[in-house]
């Protein structure tokens, strides 16, 4: 028998050394059957846009309610729907008695015109009666120049008594009345000069009356366009407030016009962001409620620069392009005002965050295959955007941060990778159009 027991001792022995791989094989089984199902993100840097998130309300650039200017019966108001341009009718008054003004200026401007061609007559004819009356002034010249002359040839010969003192009393008769028809030509031009100008005077007049009735048909061209109601810009009707048959008057609106294109949004933003909104900034727009009005792309115009009291927030307005109508007046929308755009920065979901302590941390999942361990990672936050925010020390490049499951996790837990989500990024919205 004691041959047996060298036997026993290396059966005993070999058992002992067969069973340790089977435990060892338990325990890292139990391991990984209590290890938590995690789902991480990869710490990719990559582009995060930083935003002001807010509400607004749509308004038109421009909306107007329009009346006529003087009262009467309507006889044309646009159909609802009705694209205008600035300038077109949109309605009209019975504009029967501004006609027929417009129609008796223009007579008295005509009538004016005729009283201006018949002065220029006038002046024609006087002008006439110069001209005649210089000939004659002329004709008159010669006769004296010749009287004189023969009075100069005469005159020594009565001295001489060659030649009688009848005879010679005649050449000096001649030479008077040669001496009196100069003088009546010269009396003859001044007095054809005098009818040149009161011609002239009666073409001033004559244009000055052409003056005063041209005044007056613009006078009746203004009251006939008053009955007009007109577009002041390009729009579409919005609202038919009167029909055809019915009496206007001034300050009674008849329609209503709303501009297309464009339009404005309005919005407070809180104090707190004084300052980092600045006319030019580009803005993501969306609708609340879904429906048509898709994302799109605007621009600050306008930021005031006083604080409402009541709100704490400053006013805005936001330029938008809404070529599609899509955007209705007074409808509710998102907006993400771009304040920076980050490079190069780790984006993770809030709830990516543990707050456990003074310093936020992660989680990263750490480890070869099979062992993988939670390690906590303390790091900085930056700025947030909806549900995500930026880390911008803490973690390396690559790690797999843990977004979904660590809650309750410790430092060295055991962990299991379920799901590999993509990096997250944001990215600038499009500019409006111009």
């Amino acid at each position: 028998m004691t041959r047996f027991l060298p036997l026993l001792a290396l059966a005993l022995a070999l058992s002992a050394c067969g069973g340790g791989k089977p435990d060892a094989d338990a325990a890292a089984s139990d391991s990984t059957s209590t290890a938590a199902a995690v789902e991480v993100l990869a710490a990719d840097p990559g582009l995060f846009e930083d935003v002001i998130d807010l509400t607004g309300t749509v308004a038109t650039n421009n909306d107007a309610a329009l009346s006529p200017d003087v009262p009467g019966t309507l006889t044309y108001v646009a159909a609802v729907g009705t694209a205008v341009r600035a300038g077109a009718t949109v309605a009209q008054v019975r504009a029967t008695g501004q006609q027929a003004g417009v129609a008796q200026a223009q007579a008295g401007v005509a009538q004016s015109r005729a009283g201006i061609a018949q002065a220029q007559a006038g002046v024609a004819t006087a002008e006439a009666g110069v001209r005649a009356a210089r000939a004659q002034r002329q004709a008159a010249q010669a006769q004296l120049d010749l009287a004189q002359d023969q009075y100069r040839r005469q005159l020594p010969l009565v001295r001489d008594s060659i030649l009688s003192a009848l005879e010679f009393r005649s050449v000096e008769t001649q030479l008077a009345n040669a001496r009196s028809g100069v003088a009546q030509a010269d009396a003859g031009i001044a007095q054809a000069q005098g009818q040149v100008r009161a011609a002239q005077q009666g073409v001033v007049a004559a244009r000055a009356g052409e003056s005063a009735s041209q005044a007056g048909v613009r006078s009746a061209q203004t009251q006939l366009g008053n009955t007009r109601v007109v577009a002041p810009f390009a729009g579409v009707v919005q609202e038919r407030l009167m029909g055809p048959g019915e009496l206007a008057s001034p300050g009674k609106p008849v329609v209503r016009i709303v501009s297309g294109g464009a339009v404005k949004i309005e919005a407070g933003v809180p104090e707190r962001y004084a300052g980092a909104v600045r006319v030019g900034a580009q803005v993501r727009v969306t609708s609340t409620g879904g429906g048509e009005a898709g994302a799109r792309g605007g621009r600050v115009t306008f930021v005031g620069v006083a604080v409402d009291p009541q709100t704490r927030t400053f006013p805005v307005e936001i330029q938008v392009d809404n070529g599609d109508g899509a955007l209705k007046p007074a409808m509710v929308v998102r907006l993400a005002i771009t304040r920076d755009i980050l490079e190069n920065v780790v984006v993770v979901p809030q709830d990516a965050i543990v707050r456990d302590g003074d310093t936020p941390a992660v989680y990263v999942a750490d480890g070869p295959e099979g062992s993988v361990k939670a390690v906590r990672r303390e790091v900085e936050l930056g700025p947030t955007s909806g549900e995500t925010v930026v880390i911008r020390s803490g973690v390396r490049p690559g790690e797999a941060i843990i977004v979904s499951g660590q809650s309750g996790l410790k430092e060295g837990d055991p962990v299991r990778i379920a799901e590999r989500r993509e990096p997250l990024r944001t990215a600038a919205p499009a500019a409006p159009a111009e």
